[in-house]
């Protein structure tokens, strides 16, 4: 009977030792900030597929601190008054992430529309550049 309960245990534990990390709980994409992003900076891309001409859409993102330092988002800039960062200033300690809504206004835009929105960190030279993707009909 001890070897029944014991072993669905050990395969769970196994296979959770096993799996690749994985952010729980923060929901949202996934926008990994490691060592070499805060010294050098880097890219990623925050998809919004096809929208609406006139329709506002946010999306949730997690600045997922996989640096052994923590950090501070002190900034942004954008390149276009029709995208917008919102989230708490406070510190991210290694191994939690930051919280963040990236909103994107397509009133007024047509077509493929590819923004730039630059995040500095705190200590960082370089900033997290984001590209800001969608289709808007």
């Amino acid at each position: 009977m001890m070897r029944r309960l014991l072993l669905p245990a050990l395969l769970t534990l196994a296979a959770a030792a096993c799996s690749p990390r994985k952010t729980v709980g923060y929901g949202g994409e996934i926008i990994p900030v490691t060592d070499t992003i805060l010294r050098t900076g880097g890219s990623d891309t925050i998809r919004f597929g096809r929208m609406h001409e006139g329709e506002i859409a946010a999306k949730r993102i997690v600045f997922d601190n996989r640096s052994p330092r923590s950090f501070v988002v002190t900034s942004y800039e954008v390149s276009c008054h029709c995208t917008e960062l919102a989230f708490d200033n406070q510190p991210v300690i290694p191994g939690e992430g930051l919280r963040a809504t990236v909103t994107f206004d397509a009133r007024g835009e047509r077509g493929w529309q590819m923004k730039l929105m630059k995040v500095y960190f705190s200590g960082s030279r370089e900033p997290l550049r984001l590209f800001i993707e969608a289709d808007v009909e």
